[in-house]
């Protein structure tokens, strides 16, 4: 009789699921974005086919068992690609980016209104980010329209500006938002999915407001958070002021890089998100409030949504928290219209809302973390709470909410930090409860500051001890021997086996009935997509990363060896090695290195190798030939290898690096009189071929190292890495007769676009050969890969593989 009601509770479940009508819109809906952002100008195509099929199921029922069900699926996916066309995705460009893109030198002058502020605070905001709306162009005195959106980046900025403010800008303006690299995410995807394409960067004094916002929601709601910034800095303590910033007005800025990396590893980076947490608190405060003032249940529920809206629009409106916000204002309307809350049509319909207003939220990693995390423990947090009954209650709904928040939203996180954190049940467990009454005391400090910041510094400095304490946590569970592991990007296989598993494991929680055979099944699953998480076999392909300023390539050999020919630029603002090399390393499933080649000791080719040697397994270190005069940098890496046991490897001309299917050879620098060349001239130049494709990498060897290795060059090669940028004192005429190149690659800054390096004059000497130049600062990272079926080698660009590049306009 339990097993049969067992069999009943599960069997209602999935009915119960597909009977509500808002997760058929949302998960039909979903997928025809998808649909139509990955195959783009099929929307049209697609809605017809789809019509069809839904009057031949209409008039033919016997077609398909549940056709109803069937048939509002096809019509919610057909919805979304209308929606898609609709909002116009992907985004074309604007009018300021067509600017940008003829690469205007100087200063400019330009005039909008401003979004997406934040707080700004004299002597700690170094810079500020927001977005300009420019509606006009200031030239000769003279005020002409221009529209588009861009990424104001002001730096050392002297005042606040406010959602809706007017502002007067004069700044230079560039068509890059980030560097580009096959595989990753950046900063230039989202922008643009947003509608953003260009860039203008100024300095103090070069911002002036013309006007403030009026008594707008937006307007009002930042200058809420300006004031809300300023009292809690006079309130709280130095130490824990940037924690406190960023959990209750969602600003991270002052947080720094390595304590934010401690949160990821020890896996509770969620808290420092405003995010459903949060939005909870404030839900369960203002009734409380409400009650202590006596009103009524339908004045409660809507002075509760006011404070929920407002929290929102204070806090920066970010995805996770609108998500929130917007499924706790869907349950209080459905309390206001006397209808009972359901929690998965409320999840579902927030979506909807979402998805139909900006569907291309649906690729933002916020959005899938939000509601990924809330369906999971839609699903199995009851199932948890049940297996763990004989803990005491206040742990184990802990450990249920802990556990069944995360079981779907590992593999996102691992194919988009790729990270898993080990410890990271245990650390919540702690990290959690301590961070409510953070929260309640931010809010309290937050409350009476405005009245008396006398009074307020008893909740502000009560924040110390909590947050200490937080923070001791998290470093705590770093100590453990294994607390979090690197991985990389899962392969879709293994994200498919994750999904069996889920379906299994969802059977194990709610189902009696064959138990061992569906435990099994968990256990299968779990084993294959470990098994299937990277490839078995790669390709061979040569990959010139977009490093900004510096330079890095990535070779891997037909027989699967696998070298990093230097690793960028490391400065006080952007580490090459942990923003763009490791990431890209990662994403493109590649376990480790076999050589790490240093061509020289210049800061924008070595500056990154210290963060990929002490976060990414290296097998050997290359440098040049052994010289008298290492620079403090080159004796800082052999120090850090000699540390972690990885050998070192001095080569010069006529070595060799052993390498699968594959010839590298050194071309340069000569075994003796090395100390007689400058650092440039001194390079290590690598000669790589692989079916039939001979690739010569220069580095940056200027007029005297091209005269040395000139004589070696026999025959000619099919790619030339480009020396030193491109820069006029590389790539003598000579030279480039002797390589005779095809393809000419250059790993450009975008400051080089304006002529610092690769001048105009540089580019037609190639051009007057017939050399194909290809650039990183216009195409992002470039790929090469041997073209079996027709000879030779197929190019293709990062930039122009999503559908842009940043070719100049003529």
């Amino acid at each position: 009789m339990a097993d049969k009601l067992s069999n009943q509770h599960f069997e209602s479940r999935p009915r119960q699921l597909i009977q509500r009508h808002w997760l058929l819109f949302f998960c039909g809906e979903a997928s025809g974005i998808l649909w139509a952002l990955f195959l783009v100008d099929t929307a049209a195509l697609t809605i017809a086919v789809v019509f069809l099929l839904c009057c031949a199921l209409y008039f033919y029922p016997g077609l398909l068992p549940g056709r109803r069900l069937v048939i509002w699926f096809l019509l919610f996916f057909a919805f979304g690609n209308l929606l898609v066309v609709f909002h116009g995705l992907p985004r074309k460009a604007d009018k300021l980016h067509e600017l940008a893109l003829s690469y205007p030198r100087g200063m400019m002058e330009f005039e909008g209104t401003v979004s997406d502020t934040s707080p700004f605070l004299s002597g700690r905001t170094a810079y500020s980010t927001c977005v300009l709306h420019v509606d006009t162009l200031v030239k000769d005195k003279a005020s002409m329209p221009l529209s588009g959106k861009a990424v104001l980046r002001w730096s050392e900025p002297s005042c606040a500006l406010f959602n809706g403010s007017r502002v007067r800008v004069i700044g230079r303006l560039s068509p890059h938002l980030s560097t580009v690299n096959y595989g990753v995410t950046d900063s230039e995807d989202r922008r643009r999915r947003q509608g953003v394409f260009s860039g203008i960067h100024t300095r103090n004094g070069q911002v002036q407001i013309i006007h403030d916002p009026g008594f707008t929601l937006a307007g009002m709601a930042s200058r809420l958070r300006q004031s809300q910034a300023e009292h809690l800095v006079k309130t709280v303590p130095e130490e824990v002021f940037p924690f406190v910033l960023g959990i209750w007005l969602g600003d991270r800025s002052l947080i720094t890089d390595e304590t934010y990396q401690i949160f990821a590893w020890s896996g509770t980076a969620h808290v420092l998100a405003v995010s459903g947490l949060h939005v909870g608190v404030i839900a369960l405060t203002f009734p409380f409030l409400c009650r202590l003032l006596r009103l009524r249940k339908r004045y409660t529920l809507l002075c509760s949504m006011a404070g929920i809206l407002l929290f929102t629009l204070m806090t920066g409106a970010h995805i996770s928290v609108i998500r929130a916000s917007l499924m706790m204002l869907l349950y209080y309307l459905y309390q206001l219209l006397r209808r009972e809350p359901d929690t998965i049509s409320v999840l579902s319909l927030s979506g909807v809302i979402f998805l139909t207003i900006q569907p291309h939220v649906i690729l933002d990693i916020a959005f899938l973390l939000s509601f990924g995390s809330v369906s999971s423990l839609l699903l199995f947090y009851p199932g948890i709470l049940a297996r763990l009954q004989k803990l005491p209650r206040f742990l184990s709904s802990a450990c249920a909410v802990t556990l069944a928040s995360q079981v779907i939203t590992v593999p996102i996180i691992a194919w988009s930090f790729f990270t898993v954190s080990l410890t990271g049940i245990a650390a919540n467990l702690l990290v959690v409860p301590l961070l409510i009454p953070v929260l309640w005391l931010s809010m309290a400090t937050g409350i009476l500051a405005p009245i008396s910041s006398t009074l307020a510094l008893l909740p502000g400095h009560a924040l110390l001890p909590l947050v200490s304490l937080i923070q001791w946590v998290n470093r705590a569970a770093l100590l453990l021997p294994v607390s979090f592991l690197y991985v990389n990007r899962p392969t879709l296989c293994a994200l498919g086996f994750y999904c069996l598993f889920l379906i299994f494991f969802y059977l194990v929680l709610y189902e009696e009935r064959k138990q061992r055979r569906n435990r099994l099944l968990c256990i299968l699953c779990v084993c294959a997509c470990l098994v299937f998480w990277r490839p078995w076999t790669a390709p061979a392909l040569v990959d010139f990363l977009d490093v900004g300023r510096g330079d890095s390539s990535f070779v891997r050999t037909p027989g699967g060896t696998s070298l990093l020919i230097d690793a960028g630029d490391s400065d006080g603002h952007t580490d090459a090695g942990k923003r763009m090399i490791v990431p890209y390393l990662r994403a493109n499933r590649i376990s480790h290195l076999d050589y790490l080649v240093i061509s020289h000791a210049d800061r924008d080719h070595i500056g990154g190798a210290f963060y990929v040697l002490n976060h990414f397994p290296v097998k050997k270190v290359v440098l040049g030939a052994v010289r008298d005069d290492y620079n403090a940098l080159e004796s800082n890496l052999i120090a850090l290898c000699a540390q972690k046991n990885i050998p070192v490897l001095h080569l010069s001309r006529g070595d060799f690096l052993p390498a699968e299917k594959a010839s590298v050879e050194v071309l340069h620098p000569p075994l003796h009189n090395t100390d007689n060349l400058s650092r440039n001239d001194g390079s290590l130049v690598l000669a790589v071929a692989f079916d039939g494709i001979r690739i010569l990498f220069a580095a940056d060897i200027e007029e005297a190292g091209e005269k040395e290795i000139q004589p070696c060059i026999q025959t000619p090669f099919d790619v030339l890495k480009v020396a030193h940028h491109g820069s006029p004192t590389s790539s003598r005429i000579e030279f480039l007769d002797a390589v005779r190149p095809s393809l000419a690659v250059v790993s450009a800054h975008r400051a080089g676009s304006r002529g610092t390096l690769m001048t105009p004059a540089m580019a037609e000497r190639f051009e007057a050969r017939k050399i194909t130049l290809l650039r990183t600062d216009w195409h992002g990272a470039i790929r090469l890969q041997a073209d079996r079926k027709n000879g030779g080698y197929k190019v293709s660009t990062a930039r122009e593989s999503r559908g842009y590049s940043l070719q100049p306009v003529e």
